[in-house]
């Protein structure tokens, strides 16, 4: 979030940025220097409140990942796995796929 450190990273040649700080301050100011540096740059970024997730998305950023939402449905995938469950019926139940068959018959 500091001036000049997103330059010095090579932030003009980069495709990608990943902004993995912890402090959701932190995380919006580096979101809106790099827009304002490089505007097509695709950034993911990692927060953990619904609140600060739609924050990020407005200041651009092209994915935001909440961590705790991410392991409840890895464990429930898991679960459901565990007890059964087909691959991809699981994930989609999870929220991490498109169901083979929507109705779940």
């Amino acid at each position: 979030a500091a001036p000049g450190v997103l330059e010095a990273a090579g932030l003009a040649k980069a495709r990608l940025l990943v902004v993995a700080t912890p402090d959701s301050f932190q995380a919006r100011r580096i979101v809106e220097l790099a827009r304002g540096l490089k505007p097509g740059i695709d950034i993911v970024v990692r927060t953990h409140s619904a609140d600060e997730f739609e924050k990020l998305e407005s200041l651009g950023a092209g994915r935001v990942v909440m961590g705790e939402r991410e392991l409840a449905r890895g464990m429930t995938e898991y679960a459901l796995r565990s007890l059964g469950v087909p691959p991809e019926r699981a994930r989609a139940v999870a929220g991490r796929g498109t169901p083979v068959n929507p109705e779940g018959t």
